[in-house]
C-alpha cells in the first residue's frame, strides 16, 4: 500500500497486463484505504469493470461498467483513479471510463493493487498530489526527435501529419503539414488536467488550431483559425468525438494568410473561452470532455504551418487576480513577426543577434546615436507590479536603461521613467526630473517594484533607490527603453513581468 498526503486530490496509474495461464484472471485497484475493514475498489475481468466500497467488512457494489474491449490483455494498459473530492474518475489508457461523487473514509487514505488468482504483472506505479495543469515549451533546445523520445512523466505522441523541427531567421519552432486523413495532429500532457489557460504561437497558412481535454486521437475540443482566400476568414469552435467534428460556435474574422497569431483558450468547470491576441471572441458551455491533455492541430496540404511558444497554466491563477507573465527573449523577442503575438508593443528597433558560439539566438533592441529606443507591454495591469530585466552584458556607460510607468489617473496619462545610467540613478515625472542619487551598481541586471504608491528599486537584492508619491492609479502599462547619446545592441537573457491583475480591455 502507498500512503496518499493530500486525501482531497490525487491521482493513482498503474499499469497492469495478465499472463498467458489464467483465462479470467481478475485484478484489483485500491483507493481510499483506512483499514483492512474499509476501503474502495476496482475489479477488472475481461470486458467487465465494477467499483464497490468496503464498509465495515461488507462490500457494496457502486457503479460498474462493461466495455465493448478486453480490458486485461497480454499488454501493459493503464488504469488511473483521479480523486478531486469528491468526484472520483477512472480512466483507461487516459479515455474516461466512468465516474461517481463520493465523501466517505476522508480522515486517511493509502491506495494498492492487488489479484485474487494471480498471472498478473504491475508495472509504472504513479502516485501524485500535484494535479496542476503546468507546461512550457518553447522548441529552443527540443527537436522533434527529442519530443517523441519525451521524458518520464511527459512524452509527445505524433498522431497524424508530417512534423519537423524549424529554425529559421532565429525564429525556433515546430512545422507542420497534413497527412494522408487531410490533417496533421501532436499531443502532450496529462490525461487529468482541468480548467487551464493554454496559449501557443501559429503561422497560419489554411487551417490551424490548438486542442485541448483531449482523451486520445478521436476525441478532444479543438479551437482553430481558417484562412479563406475568398472571404475573410473565421473562427471556430469544434468538438471531435469519435473521429467525427461538430461545429460548437462560429465566428467570421479576418484571418490573413502568413501571419503570426496568438491562439489560447480558458477552461473552467464545463465553460470555454477562446482568444485570438488576446481577445476574447468564443464563449461556450459543453461538458462532453471535463479534463485532459492538449494538442496542435492544423490542415495545410500545400505549405507548412508553424507553432511555438505552448504555455499551460492553471485558469484559477487568473479567477484569483494572481497573474505572471515571463518574456524569455531569447525566445520570444523576435524579429516583427514574432512581436506580433508576443505581449509587447512592436518596435523598430528591435534586432536579431547569434552569440558568438552560433547556439543561441539573442534578441534585444537597437539604439541609434542620440535617438531612444522603446517597448511597452501590451498590459494594462493594476496593484502590485514587479519588473526584473537581465541583459546578456553590461549596458555602456552613453546609455542608460529605463524603466517607464504610464498611469491613468483622473483621465490623465502620466509618464514616470526611472533611468538607471552607470553613474547615477533619478526619476523623471513627464521628462522632469523629481528626484536622483550617485550611484554605481551592476546594470546588467536589476529589479524595480511598485506596491501602494511606492517604487523600488533593486540590485544584487539590495534596495538602491526609492520614491514615492501620493498618486491612485485605475491602470497602469510599463515598458523599458535606452537613451544617451551613444548607440549599440543591448541585447536580454530575459524580462520578468508579475502583476497582481491584469485588465483585459
Amino acid at each position: 500500500m502507498l500512503d496518499i498526503t493530500n486525501i482531497n486530490n490525487y491521482i493513482f496509474t498503474v499499469n497492469i497486463k495478465k499472463g498467458n495461464y489464467t483465462k479470467n484472471t481478475n485484478a484489483s485497484i485500491i483507493f481510499n484505504y483506512t483499514d483492512e475493514k474499509n476501503y474502495k475498489k476496482i475489479d477488472i475481468v475481461n470486458k467487465n469493470l465494477v467499483i464497490s466500497q468496503v464498509k465495515n467488512g461488507k462490500e457494496l457494489p457502486l457503479r460498474s461498467f462493461n466495455s465493448t474491449n478486453v480490458l486485461l490483455d497480454t499488454i501493459y494498459n493503464k488504469f488511473s483513479v483521479i480523486f478531486r473530492f469528491p468526484k472520483i474518475t477512472l480512466k483507461y489508457n487516459e479515455k474516461t471510463l466512468m465516474w461517481l461523487t463520493d465523501t466517505t473514509f476522508l480522515k486517511e487514505s493509502k491506495v494498492g493493487f492487488g489479484s485474487k488468482n494471480g498471472d498478473l504483472y504491475f508495472d509504472n506505479i504513479e502516485n501524485s498530489t500535484d494535479l496542476k495543469p503546468l507546461f512550457q515549451e518553447t522548441f529552443f533546445y527540443i527537436d522533434v526527435y527529442r519530443m517523441k523520445e519525451g521524458t518520464k512523466t511527459l512524452k509527445w505522441k505524433f498522431h497524424e501529419g508530417d512534423w519537423n523541427w524549424n529554425r529559421n531567421k532565429g525564429i525556433m519552432s515546430i512545422e507542420a503539414i497534413a497527412g494522408k486523413k487531410g490533417f496533421a495532429l501532436v499531443t502532450v500532457g496529462k490525461e487529468y488536467w482541468k480548467d487551464y489557460w493554454f496559449t501557443t504561437a501559429t503561422r497560419i497558412k489554411e487551417e490551424a488550431g490548438i486542442c485541448f481535454y483531449v482523451q486520445d486521437d478521436k476525441n478532444y475540443y479543438l479551437f482553430k483559425a481558417v484562412f479563406d482566400e475568398h472571404a475573410n476568414g473565421k473562427l471556430q469552435l469544434a468538438k471531435i468525438e469519435n473521429n467525427k467534428e461538430s461545429i460548437l460556435c462560429e465566428k467570421n474574422y479576418r484571418i490573413n494568410k502568413g501571419e503570426w497569431y496568438k491562439l489560447a483558450v480558458k477552461t473552467s468547470s464545463g465553460e470555454i473561452s477562446a482568444f485570438l491576441d488576446d481577445k476574447n471572441l468564443i464563449n461556450y458551455t459543453d461538458n462532453t470532455f471535463q479534463d485532459g491533455a492538449i494538442g496542435l492541430w492544423c490542415n495545410s496540404t500545400k505549405d507548412t504551418t508553424l507553432f511555438d511558444d505552448i504555455h499551460v497554466k492553471p485558469s484559477s491563477s487568473i479567477l484569483n487576480n494572481t497573474v505572471h507573465f515571463e518574456s524569455n527573449y531569447e525566445f520570444e523577442m523576435r524579429e516583427k513577426a514574432g512581436l506580433d503575438f508576443c505581449d509587447w508593443e512592436n518596435s523598430v528597433n528591435i534586432f536579431t543577434q547569434r552569440n558568438i558560439n552560433g547556439i543561441n539566438q539573442y534578441v534585444g533592441i537597437e539604439k541609434k546615436l542620440f535617438e531612444e529606443a522603446r517597448m511597452m507591454n501590451k498590459r494594462i495591469l493594476s496593484g502590485y507590479i514587479k519588473i526584473l530585466v537581465d541583459h546578456k552584458d553590461i549596458l555602456p556607460k552613453d546609455i542608460a536603461g529605463n524603466i517607464i510607468f504610464e498611469i491613468w489617473e483622473n483621465g490623465k496619462i502620466i509618464s514616470y521613467k526611472f533611468i538607471i545610467a552607470h553613474d547615477k540613478i533619478a526619476v523623471a515625472k513627464d521628462n522632469k526630473i523629481l528626484k536622483e542619487r550617485n550611484i554605481r551598481i551592476n546594470r546588467k541586471a536589476y529589479v524595480i517594484e511598485y506596491k501602494n504608491h511606492t517604487w523600488l528599486i533593486k540590485s544584487e537584492e539590495k534596495i538602491i533607490f526609492e520614491y514615492s508619491e501620493n498618486s491612485y492609479p485605475q491602470k497602469i502599462k510599463v515598458g523599458i527603453s535606452y537613451s544617451g547619446i551613444g548607440s549599440g545592441h543591448i541585447a536580454f537573457n530575459n524580462v520578468n513581468l508579475y502583476a497582481d491583475r491584469y485588465i483585459n480591455e
